[in-house]
């Protein structure tokens, strides 16, 4: 500085300076910031990460209790549709049954009829028999 002016050069090198010394102090905040930014978003993702996690772990929850549910309801369901299908099936098989021994009841009563038919007949021929012999024997002794 002479005569208390300033000259051009020492101006240029005292902007220079503060030129570099401004820019220096503006990255050094810039820096800090992203440091500051990259620390919130690295502790933000975090929360993120475990908020996702908790209700991933909410919605498997719910997602299992209602399938479990789902499939109570389905087996309910089988179990009183094959309960029909047994009262169904007793009962086709108990008229089947009844069906059956009626049919034998009846071969019965006819297999009964035509014994007494069939002892009748056999009595009748036997009685003839007897009278035929009789009367042989009868023409043979005169």
């Amino acid at each position: 500085m002479s005569d208390g002016l300033w000259n051009a050069d020492e101006m240029r090198a005292e902007f220079t300076e503060l030129r570099n010394q401004l820019s220096k102090d503006i990255a050094d905040q810039l820096e800090a910031r992203e440091a500051r930014l990259l620390q919130d978003l690295d502790t933000r993702d975090q929360r993120l990460l475990q908020n996702l996690d908790s209700r991933e772990q909410r919605l498997l929850q719910k997602l299992t209790a209602a399938m479990s549910e789902q499939l109570d309801t389905a087996v309910r369901h089988v179990d009183d549709r094959a309960t029909v299908l047994v009262e169904d099936l007793r009962s086709v098989v108990i008229k089947a049954a009844d069906g059956y021994a009626m049919s034998l009841d009846e071969i019965n009563r006819k297999l009964d009829h035509l014994e007494h038919k069939w002892d009748r007949t056999i009595d009748d021929h036997s009685l003839a028999i007897k009278d035929h012999g009789k009367r042989i024997a009868a023409l043979e002794s005169e």
